[in-house]
Order: structure tokens, then C-alpha cells, then sequence
């Protein structure tokens, strides 16, 4: 049973590489919903990405139209076009647009800015010719002149989270005057959502584990109590995570509190069942080891069971009735950790419990009365203050 689930886990283990993330907004609408599919088609159509937006704001009497401002507009959509994972074909900014004009004799198209202006007649010029074009207002430039952006393209949906640092960097750098800078656009708040996950996850996987060791060494004393019921909790990670990748879901921003919830959830089996070993061994010192685990599960097999199958259902209803892929990947794999934690309880942790020699735990102290199974044993000042508490409560 050891092998079989040590084989099991590594199978899954083996394709957690492949886990991807999707924190995009419209990973949380059906894929055969109308507007979606009408917006992949444009994007496959017109070969669009989601773009990162720089937008630079200036309030002053000339607004954007002045050497500076403008001299930084030209400045930074060169930077921005240098950068991996821009498309350079795809920036978009004054920088790189151009004024089309009609003549008696033909159409002359004029760059608005070939490069900076040096003086504020120059800036003049560009916002007179910016401000006569009706494509740009609204658009491009703000009807006011007050503002203007820079939209790049990904070339590299992937590179998002890099260019979204390589852009607020250089902004960073590069910044200063009167001009009011910031960064936006779905591509960024793509790449913010993902580190937002990576950072999420660190935090909070780092913090339940050292919080439950912390429980499980006050409760047990032993290092087998604290880690043998993490040995429950790698098992329902490991498949959840690894069948996720093996099906090709992404990892959302919701199943980003999956892992926390599995491991609260395999740990509860593991302290049920160890608890119960240790009572049992402070009560007969006698006993043999194999009888003593069998003892245990014969008890808490039941429980156990309908405990993890009672939070399987609760799983599957969400997969069931939600709407949103995001939840229902929620519901479906947390259904599947919580069957593998409770498969790996049954199984796996009673045949490690035999193969490892008998070990008391001073948490439970000693047997005041060893008359049989069934004795009382002296209770330790946790025990004291639970069942104090307990009193209270009635």
C-alpha cells in the first residue's frame, strides 16, 4: 500500500511543471459565452494581444504639449519598443502615429513627432495638428491635451509580469518634471494578478505550515505526530495539483487557496488518527504495536470516512452548479484532494504507523488506572484547558 501510493504520488508529482496560471479577467467566463468568443475571434482576426498602457498626464497651462512631456513621450515608447516581449510593431503613441493630410495636390502623411521638440513653438505646432485629428481625440490623446498613452502589444502573453517590471523601472528611472505617469491595461493587470498568486501562495502555504506544525508538536510531542499527518496533506496536494496539470487547467486565482484548504482538511484526518494511536498506547503500555493501529482505525475508520466524503460532496456540488470555470476547477480538484487525503489516511498512514516501532506520546500522559482498554489516563494542562473551555461553553 506504501509503494502503491508513494507510486501514485510521484506519477502526479512529475506533472506539476506543466501547472499553468490564467489570473486573466476573462478566464472567469465560460469559453462558449457570446462576448468571449466574439472577442477571441477579433484578437485572432486582427492578430491583437492585451496590451500594457503607459499613460502620461500633464495639467499644466500647455498640457502634454510642451518640450518636456513630449520629449518623454518620444523617449519612452523608443525604451518600451527595445524591451522583450513587445511587439515593436504593435506601440502605439504619438511617437509613432502620423498626421494624413489632404492637398489639392496629394496626401501627405507627416509623423506627429518624429522626434522632440525643442522649443514651445515646435510643441505648439504638434498639438494644433494633434488636436485638428478626430481619430486622435479620446483616443490617443485626451480631448482636453491634458493627457496621452503608449499602448504595447506582448508579443509574449508569458513575459507579461517581466515587461510590466522592465516598464515600471524605467519609469521609475527615467521620471520627473510635472508629468503624472501610470501603468494600466489588461496585460498588466494580468502580470500583477500572477505575482499577486506567487506571492499569495508563498505567504500563505509558508505560514499554515508552520502554524499547524506548531499545533501538531503542542498536541503530540513527537516528531512522528508532526510529521506523518503532513504526510496526508503532500498526497491530496500532489494529485489535485498534478491532475490539474495532467488535464490542462489552469491554476486561477481562486484554486490559488486550494492548496491551504487541502492541506487544513488532510492534516484533520491525520490528528484524528494519531490521537486516537496515542490514547490507546497510554492507556495499555502493553499493547502491541499492529494491534494498537488496528485498534485506532477499527474506531475511526467510520468517521474518518464520512467526515471526507461529506467535504467531496460539498466539492462537487460547487463543480456542479457554478457557472464560472474558476470555481468549478475550484470545486472539482479540491473533491479530489479531499478523496486522495482521505484514501491516503486509510491506507497509507495506518501501514507506515506499522511499520514504525510502538511510541508513546507524553501529551497523554500515563494510565491512572490500568484495569483495561477502556481507563482513564491523566490529562495534561492542554487537555485541562480544552475540556475547561468545553465547560464554559455548556
Amino acid at each position: 500500500m506504501i509503494v502503491a501510493g508513494f507510486v501514485a504520488v510521484l506519477a502526479a508529482v512529475i506533472w506539476l511543471p506543466q501547472l499553468r496560471r490564467d489570473p486573466s479577467a476573462e478566464a472567469f467566463i465560460a469559453p462558449d459565452d457570446p462576448a468571449l468568443v466574439c472577442r477571441t475571434q477579433v484578437k485572432q482576426t486582427f492578430g491583437l494581444s492585451d496590451p500594457i498602457v503607459v499613460v502620461i498626464i500633464d495639467e499644466g497651462s500647455d498640457g502634454i504639449f510642451n518640450p518636456h512631456t513630449l520629449g518623454l513621450v518620444w523617449r519612452l515608447t523608443d525604451q518600451i519598443r527595445a524591451l522583450d516581449g513587445v511587439d515593436p510593431q504593435r506601440v502605439v503613441s504619438l511617437a509613432t502615429r502620423d498626421d494624413i493630410v489632404g492637398t489639392d495636390a496629394a496626401i501627405v502623411v507627416i509623423p506627429f513627432l518624429d522626434e522632440p521638440p525643442a522649443t514651445c513653438a515646435q510643441a505648439a505646432r504638434i498639438r494644433s495638428r494633434v488636436m485638428n485629428c478626430k481619430l486622435c481625440l479620446g483616443n490617443l490623446v485626451s480631448r482636453q491635451g491634458d493627457a496621452t498613452l503608449i499602448s504595447a502589444e506582448l508579443a509574449d502573453q508569458d513575459l507579461a509580469a517581466q515587461v510590466y517590471d522592465e516598464v515600471t523601472t524605467m519609469l521609475r528611472r527615467t521620471l520627473q518634471g510635472q508629468a503624472e505617469v501610470h501603468v494600466t491595461g489588461e496585460g498588466a493587470i494580468s502580470a500583477r494578478l500572477g505575482a499577486y498568486i506567487d506571492a499569495d501562495m508563498v505567504r500563505l502555504n509558508g505560514l499554515c505550515a508552520i502554524v499547524i506544525r506548531t499545533v501538531l508538536l503542542v498536541a503530540y510531542r513527537t516528531a512522528r505526530g508532526i510529521f506523518l499527518p503532513l504526510l496526508i496533506v503532500a498526497g491530496a496536494v500532489a494529485v489535485a495539483l498534478g491532475l490539474m496539470a495532467t488535464a490542462n487547467v489552469p491554476f486561477y486565482i481562486i484554486t490559488n487557496a486550494l492548496p491551504v484548504i487541502l492541506i487544513a482538511m488532510g492534516v484533520a484526518d491525520g490528528v484524528y488518527i494519531l490521537g486516537q494511536y496515542y490514547q490507546m498506547a497510554a492507556r495499555d503500555p502493553d499493547a502491541d504495536n499492529r494491534k494498537l493501529v488496528v485498534a485506532s482505525m477499527v474506531l475511526l475508520w467510520r468517521p474518518v470516512t464520512i467526515t471526507s466524503v461529506t467535504d467531496t460532496a460539498a466539492f462537487g456540488a460547487i463543480f456542479l452548479v457554478s457557472a464560472m470555470p474558476p470555481m468549478k476547477a475550484f470545486g472539482l480538484f479540491a473533491a479530489i484532494g479531499s478523496t486522495a487525503a482521505l484514501v491516503v489516511a486509510l491506507g497509507v498512514l495506518p501501514a507506515v504507523l506499522v511499520l514504525l516501532a510502538r511510541q508513546s506520546s507524553r501529551a497523554f500522559g500515563r494510565p491512572a488506572v490500568a484495569s483495561d482498554l477502556q481507563a482513564k489516563t491523566r490529562v495534561d494542562w492542554l487537555g485541562q484547558l480544552m475540556a475547561s473551555g468545553g465547560s464554559w461553553v455548556r
